[in-house]
């Protein structure tokens, strides 16, 4: 059965819950808090796009996700050095250093300084391939479902955890 949703820039929202009978098989956001991410798994988000970080950084927060942000790949880049997360999420097309940029310069690092850090790229569908070439390990195509990208976030949160 279809829920009436609410369209965000980057991702959509039930704006009604399905009854546990309606969405059984379905991933529903308390399947996703039955199985939190670990304890202390930090995320980058990067993304041009005020009210995208914002939207998305609360989402994960809400799941118990330590979420750092930046605007840029540069600035991305300059925050991953120090923050030194367990994973990445970055839009594709951005000014001042795009994420195309930003995985390049993270998987030239030397494995113990984070160049195996695991990283999805958020942007639109056409880009799957570039995104994968370029270094990343998943594609989350905009928009999205929030329990897609929880998902995505659970499943590399249990591979060294």
């Amino acid at each position: 059965m279809r829920h009436p949703t609410t369209a965000f820039p980057l991702i959509t929202l039930p704006t009604t819950m399905p009854t546990a009978r309606e969405d059984e098989a379905s991933l529903t956001r308390s399947t996703l808090l039955e199985h939190p991410v670990r304890e202390e798994f930090r995320i980058l988000l990067v993304d041009d796009d005020p009210d995208i970080r914002e939207c998305v950084a609360e989402l994960l927060r809400c799941h118990g996700v330590e979420v750092t942000t930046a605007r840029s790949g540069s600035d991305g880049f300059a925050t991953f050095l120090h923050e030194r997360p367990d994973l990445v999420l970055s839009d594709l097309s951005m000014p001042d250093g795009d994420g195309f940029e930003l995985i390049a310069r993270i998987r030239a690092l030397a494995p113990g300084d984070g160049g195996r850090t695991p990283a999805i790229a958020l942007s639109a569908e056409g880009h799957v391939k570039t995104a994968i070439m370029a270094g990343y390990d998943a594609f989350i195509a905009k928009p999205f479902e929030p329990a897609t990208l929880l998902s995505f976030i659970d499943n590399f949160s249990r591979i060294d955890g």
